[in-house]
């Protein structure tokens, strides 16, 4: 089976996303998740780091610093500092740039390391401005706050760089007045940080990535992927991971290959192996919000990107996760995926963004590939 998007069906689902989109402004907001005990910080920046990184990181802290409560400055050091920023070099990654913090079970923040991943930041799309705004991302991110939902671009919380042209920026490259304000509500300038204790318990780090390129509906997806199956969910077969690099941490599972939907070259009935962020060393728990483990069972839908070493990865994690669900009451889908046929259907659904490849959509897969 290969996948054909119906032209006609594609407009009409974009107009549904309009819709959506207009509708939606109540999550234009970013959330949290841990918090500093102090809002005055110090963002150490590799030493002997290239000066355009070094440029970006002194630009993104500066944009926070000087609109918000949060006082962060910028001074050269190692990377072993608890607030700290450096580069790194990772072809397998769809991340242009990755935070990774440590948080108390109170909500305080230990620490928070961020990098650039030069496999992407050294190519010339990457401009000064775009540089900056990644590194005020990623410092949004140490600073406590999550990503904003995929219908909101005016944040710098926005979780994707550049649309699927691979060039025009996705997301604005300063914090928004709703970035702004929920800082200020972590870190007002009254409060004191008298019981803003850590806690010494086990530690759960959360990875918080800049993903390269937005995809707006599946058509541009299945365009990107090397590979798109329809399968089963095996076991965790293990753990890869370099102790303290925590966004190298990465759970393996084997897939069994029911239905090939791209990619001719891959027999069906055969397994593939599937990367994901995140997993347990059993000292530390790696968790991300955009990449949810899958669990052996489950039947998918999965868009996929072929690594250097044969195996494959779900681009941008749980945006190419589809899970065989039976659409009920209490189940939000997006306006996008809403006809008369969806509810108390058992089709495949996305968890993250509330899409559905629904029967009528699945029915035009054919001949694209």
């Amino acid at each position: 089976m290969c996948l054909k998007f119906n032209k006609k069906l594609v407009t009409t689902l974009l107009v549904f996303m309009s819709l959506f989109i207009i509708s939606s402004s109540v999550l234009a907001a970013p959330g949290t998740s841990g918090k500093w005990s102090n809002r005055t910080q110090t963002l150490f920046v590799q030493t002997g780091m290239s000066s355009k990184y070094v440029t970006a990181y002194n630009s993104g802290a500066s944009k926070w610093r000087t609109k918000s409560n949060f006082n962060v400055s910028t001074k050269t050091g190692s990377i072993t500092n608890a607030f700290a920023a450096s580069t790194t070099y990772d072809s397998s990654a769809g991340w242009d740039g990755i935070a990774y913090s440590t948080t108390s079970s109170n909500g305080i923040r230990k620490s928070s390391k961020i990098y650039f991943n030069t496999y992407y930041t050294g190519r010339s799309v990457y401009t000064a401005s775009i540089l900056s705004g990644i590194a005020t991302h990623e410092t949004g991110h140490g600073l406590g706050l999550t990503h904003t939902s995929t219908v909101e671009t005016s944040s710098v919380m926005f979780p994707y760089t550049f649309k699927s042209d691979g060039k025009t920026s996705a997301r604005s490259l300063s914090p928004s007045s709703a970035d702004i304000s929920v800082v200020n509500k972590l870190y007002p300038k009254t409060s004191s940080s008298k019981s803003l204790e850590e806690t010494d318990d086990s530690d759960t780090v959360t990875l918080t990535p800049s993903w390269v390129v937005y995809y707006e509906n599946e058509e541009e997806l299945a365009d990107a992927a090397d590979l798109i199956i329809e399968g089963t969910v095996g076991e965790h077969k293990n753990l890869e991971y370099t102790k303290d690099q925590f966004y190298t941490y990465t759970t393996i599972s084997d897939v069994n290959v029911k239905d090939i939907i791209k990619g001719k070259e891959l027999n069906e009935g055969g397994n593939i192996e599937i990367r994901q962020m995140g997993g347990t060393d059993g000292e530390t728990t790696v968790i991300t919000h955009d990449s949810t483990i899958l669990q052996e069972g489950q039947n998918v839908i999965l868009f996929l990107r072929q690594l250097e070493d044969g195996t494959y990865s779900p681009i941008n994690q749980d945006d190419s996760i589809y899970l065989k669900t039976k659409i009920g009451d209490n189940t939000t889908v997006n306006a996008l995926s809403i006809n008369k046929n969806t509810k108390k259907q058992e089709t495949f659904f996305n968890e993250k963004n509330g899409i559905v490849l629904n029967n009528e959509i699945i029915s035009n897969i054919e001949t694209q590939y």
